[in-house]
């Protein structure tokens, strides 16, 4: 039986997902198995995998589409390993990411670990490297995850005990599922959460086109009002800042809205002036001047870490 399981769930995007298994057969730890989940009928998904001559590929085809939270689920019980390892079809690993998430999984003394990594954001035609900051020791997680742009763990990065992913399964949900099974896995009260810093997954956002993306504002806030245990006073201000306002602006929802959600932030949530000012940038600032900038100020620290260490 292999040692670590690789699930991808997958739906009409051939070329993309045999990228995705191109890079799991790729690891420098070998005891690895990739598990498809084709997320329902899709003849030209199932005609590209079965071109890939490798035993350690195995494909789940599901008569109906579950969705991906369910086909993850569906992945994680069909798995025969005792890690498991998530990576959506759009997105790939580099070579040594199995490797070094096992060693720092192994070495975690609860029964349950959950380790994730850094992450090489691919977005028009330039890489540049998230979180953009790791969280501070005894930060929230929820404060340090909503707290500013490009915070936070992506999915491909994900590893953890496929006991854990069957104690606490994903959720089906209209979106944020990968946040909501974030911070309900670290809730749990025997799980080790460790972080290997180097960025070993690349999030290619050119073919995002995922249901998050997507995602209206109402249904972002109305998430945030359902689990507000699994953040603090502060997080639930910066979760409206970061997760609402903008989506609320994309879809020209009004000024009532807008100041709707300023008084829930205010009301009761805890509003630091970061999250005003995110606030206040999420409501004018569109996605594409959002995302310019930040490239922009991650080259300017890139530069001045070049300096720093020329000096």
């Amino acid at each position: 039986m292999p040692k670590v399981s690789a699930v991808i769930p997958s739906r009409n995007r051939p070329e993309l997902v045999c990228r995705a298994v191109q890079s799991v057969l790729n690891q420098t730890f070998t005891d690895i198995e990739a598990v498809v989940v084709v997320d329902g009928p899709d003849p030209a998904t199932l005609h590209a995998l079965e071109q890939i001559a490798d035993p350690r590929v195995r494909v789940v085809a599901l008569a109906e589409s579950v969705g991906g939270s369910q086909a993850r689920n569906i992945g994680a019980q069909q798995a025969f390993g005792e890690w498991v390892a998530l990576l959506d079809d759009d997105d790939e690993w580099l070579p040594g990411k199995i490797e070094k998430q096992l060693a720092a999984a192994e070495a975690c003394p609860t029964r349950y670990a959950f380790v994730v990594c850094g992450i090489i954001l691919r977005a028009g035609g330039q890489d540049s490297i998230i979180p953009t900051r790791f969280p501070r020791q005894d930060e929230p997680m929820s404060e340090y995850l909503f707290g500013g742009p490009r915070q936070g763990f992506q999915t491909s990065a994900f590893f953890c005990s496929r006991e854990l992913f069957l104690a606490v399964p994903w959720a089906v949900l209209p979106g944020l599922q990968d946040i909501d099974w974030f911070l309900r896995s670290l809730a749990h009260p025997d799980v080790t959460f460790k972080i290997v810093e180097e960025p070993l997954s690349v999030y290619w956002m050119e073919s995002q086109a995922n249901i998050t993306s997507k995602l209206g504002w109402k249904p972002c806030f109305e998430w945030a009002r359902a689990n507000r245990q699994l953040m603090t006073a502060k997080a639930y201000s910066s979760f409206l800042a970061k997760f609402c306002v903008h989506r609320a602006r994309r879809q020209k929802a009004g000024f009532k809205v807008w100041l709707g959600l300023l008084k829930e932030s205010l009301f009761n949530g805890s509003p630091t002036p970061k999250a005003l000012a995110m606030f206040l940038g999420y409501s004018l600032v569109p996605y594409e001047g959002r995302r310019y900038l930040g490239n922009v100020l991650y080259r300017v620290r890139q530069g001045s870490k070049a300096q720093m260490h020329s000096a």
